[in-house]
């Protein structure tokens, strides 16, 4: 995961996106609306770069191609906000919302950045065995997890007896 480039923008925009909320028509009362989370979503960080010089510019096309476009995500450093870094957690992660545009003037350029901060979880999965107990004397196989996912883990020997199967979906 690339870091987006230490270049402090000379204007930035930000969109507070809306609540995760549907709608429902209704013959009698007007729509219903139905909140699914307590979170907004959509947030948009947009970022003006004007007259930089080609070095600035090469960074952000760098950025862009080590990304993956718009399907990377990555970390953007708080300088990015300046006075304002309480918008967002420090640990949010970012993707391109759209491709920077450029604007070429002679020698310098101005480019506009658009990022989709993204407020969800980063799930980490502990495997915790409870409170079993280890035998005295434990088998131990180090399992490198490569080929094709889903991986399942299957915990035969683990209390309860029942085994259990932890679906992984690998690289989500």
């Amino acid at each position: 995961m690339a870091t987006f480039p230490d270049l402090a923008p000379d204007e930035i925009g930000y969109d507070l996106g809306d609540l995760n909320i549907s709608e429902a028509a209704t013959v009698a009362s007007g729509p219903v609306r139905f909140r699914h989370s307590l979170r907004n979503n959509g947030h948009i960080l947009q970022m003006t770069f004007n007259n930089r010089i080609e070095s600035d510019a090469a960074l952000i096309r760098t950025h862009w191609d080590q990304s993956s476009g718009v399907h990377g995500y990555f970390e953007v450093p708080t300088s990015i906000w300046g006075d304002a870094d309480q918008v967002v957690p420090t640990n949010s992660i970012y993707r391109y919302a759209s491709i920077p545009q450029e604007q070429q003037k002679g020698v310098y350029f101005d480019i506009t950045v658009s990022l989709r901060v993204l407020q969800g979880w980063v799930l980490d999965f502990y495997l915790d065995g409870g409170p079993a107990a280890a035998p005295i004397v434990a088998a131990f196989e180090n399992i490198a997890f490569s080929g094709n996912s889903p991986f399942e883990l299957l915990a035969s020997d683990a209390t309860p007896p029942d085994p259990e199967k932890l679906l992984l979906a690998g690289g989500a």
